[in-house]
């Protein structure tokens, strides 16, 4: 701001803002097990994946770059323009851009993990994605019965509020409420060699015993944290 004589001049700076809309994902590895009875994982380059809405053009954020980002409310930030944008046609990224849009001829880096099983749950009330190398005997605890379950491979559980799990190595409460504003998205591998048992199914703790169908999951991508 400068002042002239009895003259205010303000100079104001306003960033050029894209029209197009693009939605930022949170890249989240789940660990699979292999037919070596192995848990391994993607190796990801990059934290976030920005994608347009016709999912044909992209970029990649980390967290120190998405931090530059200015939030205008919960869910929309404006960002400083100073990545390359992709097209899906473009060979980098290619694994990241195969895995979201669900593609075959996924080409992915995999490292072995050490852990022998792993929890996370998820932004839906009372669903935690879970992969285990051996069977996990544990029994859902519930105000009205006791359920006992297999837990094996790489599955979605979903139980009961009223419902906990308990087992030799760790147990498990269902939050009364999950508070979040995310979006979900769980894209799997293409055609990567893996063991692909029959498909399983998870008892939900519920007092009616519905059964809840899952399906097998090789890797995760949160949406946008």
């Amino acid at each position: 701001m400068q002042t002239k004589a009895t003259w205010t001049i303000f100079a104001i700076t306003l960033p050029l803002v894209d029209v197009e809309t693009f939605m930022a994902y949170k890249l989240k590895p789940i660990q699979f097990r292999t037919s070596e009875n192995q848990l391994k994982q993607v190796t990801s380059k990059a934290e976030f994946r920005v994608i347009i809405d016709y999912r044909n053009r992209y970029f990649m954020l980390n967290m120190q770059q998405m931090a530059k980002c200015h939030r205008m409310n919960s869910n929309v930030l404006v960002c400083p323009k100073q990545q390359m944008t992709f097209t899906a046609e473009a060979q980098i990224w290619k694994c990241e851009l195969n895995l979201f849009l669900n593609q075959s001829g996924t080409q992915c880096s995999l490292e072995e993990t050490t852990n022998t099983s792993t929890w996370i749950q998820l932004h839906v009330p009372n669903a935690w994605i879970f992969s285990t190398k051996e069977p996990a005997n544990v029994t859902a605890v519930c105000d009205t019965h006791k359920e006992n379950l297999v837990l094996h491979d790489t599955a979605i559980l979903k139980i009961d509020p009223t419902c906990f799990l308990k087992g030799t190595q760790y147990s498990l409460a269902a939050p009364p409420t999950v508070r979040s504003q995310m979006l979900e998205a769980y894209p799997a591998f293409g055609n990567v060699q893996l063991d692909k048992p029959e498909s399983q199914e998870i008892i939900s703790t519920q007092e009616n015993s519905e059964v809840l169908n899952t399906d097998q999951f090789t890797e995760l991508h949160n949406n946008y944290n």
